[in-house]
């Protein structure tokens, strides 16, 4: 079929099952009548009906992403963190803004209870948003979500 489609000089394309039949009487109605036009013509209709049946997938596919846009959108807010209580926030800012700060200075600066941070601090380990690099005494910690959202 390509080579007829060369042939003719009109691009190559699939030519689907359902249009099987048109495409055949288009061959023979161009072989009877001498005119080529009648097969180009069903050429470019059929090709344009293609595009346009890719350009809607395409659109469909891009619709139903909600996925990847949840994901994105989380990565790219502000609050990169969804879903957590304004104490467990306040202590993902905290470690955000500085990475080598301990639970007292999380305690002085949210003005939250030491259990508290702690519960705030084994939720986001858990959720694996933040991780603990070293030791208690002299580590840090690092903001994973925060790190991806910076595409690092």
């Amino acid at each position: 079929m390509n080579m007829i489609q060369y042939e003719a000089g009109v691009v190559p394309s699939i030519v689907k099952k359902e249009v099987r039949a048109e495409y055949i009487q288009s061959l023979s109605d161009t072989r009877d009548s001498r005119d080529i036009g009648i097969f180009t013509g069903f050429m470019m209709r059929h090709h344009i009906d293609n595009i346009s049946e890719q350009i809607a997938d395409y659109k469909a596919s891009i619709d139903e992403d909600t996925l990847n846009d949840t994901l994105n959108d989380t990565l790219n807010s502000e609050n990169p963190v969804p879903h957590l209580t304004s104490s467990q926030q306040a202590v993902y800012d905290s470690i955000k803004a500085d990475p080598y700060i301990t639970i007292n200075s999380i305690v002085l600066e949210t003005g939250l209870s030491r259990p508290t941070v702690t519960r705030a601090l084994k939720y986001l380990q858990e959720k694996e948003m933040i991780h603990r690099i070293g030791s208690k005494k002299t580590g840090r910690w690092q903001c994973l979500v925060w790190k991806r959202s910076l595409g690092r």
